[in-house]
């Protein structure tokens, strides 16, 4: 009996759905690249995203992807190697296993995702353990969101947002350490300013606009600080940035339209690239 409600229950909820829709998205590379100073090497790479949508005749709006890949994408200047890592894979090899998807339920201003466990990012810092249940949503100009699961594995965090006008303030927490942080936001046009206090430590960034030019200086109560520029002209764009302990990177691209681009770029520890990509 039990079998047969359950069946019941499934071609009830599908027979309510329309039609999904299915879109397919992704970028290719291809380059050389050299970390610290090492040998060139030549690679390349596909990154693809399958996502589907739909919505229900009462409203309810559903979406879940999948992501593959073969080959190396580059992220930025992190090293990009030819190697074996350990087990015998390729260390930074893109992957073509499908994984867990996430699946995305929308109704009435609230948005559930559930997934496998720890699926869904930490929203103090995403490089923590996530949880396999987030539930987001909005009230007015104020937004919300938890992420928590049922497993011992899933990590339990939340966020408040909340803007009026140029002023915004935000807040993120979680259980891992019992951590907070806070963040006032004043947006004045060209100049944008925000302020946050990250578990007793303090750090500001300032953000200025002009025209094609845009710095961003950020500084810390430690005494640490990073400033970037970057100028864009038509196609063609140039970036560099630097910090207190004399780190620098500097990055040039052209962009050959369609979805095209040419990239190159070198930092202070003889890391280099150049590459040629598209995204679709």
């Amino acid at each position: 009996m039990k079998k047969v409600l359950l069946a019941t229950t499934a071609l009830t909820l599908s027979a309510g759905f329309a039609s999904a829709e299915v879109s397919i998205s992704g970028s290719a590379e291809a380059g050389i690249h050299s970390t610290a100073g090492a040998d060139h090497i030549t690679y390349s790479g596909l990154d693809m995203n399958f996502a589907i949508s739909g919505a229900s005749e009462n409203g309810m709006s559903f979406s879940t992807s999948v992501d593959m890949g073969s080959g190396h994408i580059r992220d930025g200047f992190d090293p990009l190697g030819d190697g074996k890592a350990a087990d015998g894979t390729d260390a930074d090899r893109q992957g073509t296993d499908f994984g867990d998807p996430t699946i995305t339920i929308g109704m009435e201003g609230f948005t559930i995702a559930i997934g496998a466990t720890g699926a869904n990012d930490n929203l103090y810092d995403d490089d923590l353990d996530g949880g396999g249940i987030s539930v987001s949503g909005s009230a007015g100009d104020a937004t919300f969101a938890v992420v928590t699961g049922l497993s011992d594995a899933d990590t339990t965090s939340a966020s408040l947002g909340y803007t009026a006008g140029a002023l915004g303030a935000s807040a993120a927490m979680t259980d891992v350490g019992d951590v907070a942080s806070f963040t006032v936001s004043y947006d004045m046009g060209d100049v944008s300013i925000s302020v946050t206090n990250d578990d007793g430590a303090s750090s500001a960034e300032l953000t200025y606009t002009a025209g094609a030019l845009s710095t961003t200086i950020e500084a810390t109560d430690d005494s640490d600080w990073d400033v970037s520029v970057a100028y864009a002209a038509g196609a063609a764009s140039v970036g560099f940035a630097t910090d207190e302990s004399d780190a620098w990177e500097v990055t040039v691209g052209y962009d050959l339209g369609g979805g095209a681009s040419i990239n190159a770029g070198v930092n202070e520890g003889e890391t280099s690239y150049a590459s040629v990509g598209f995204s679709f």
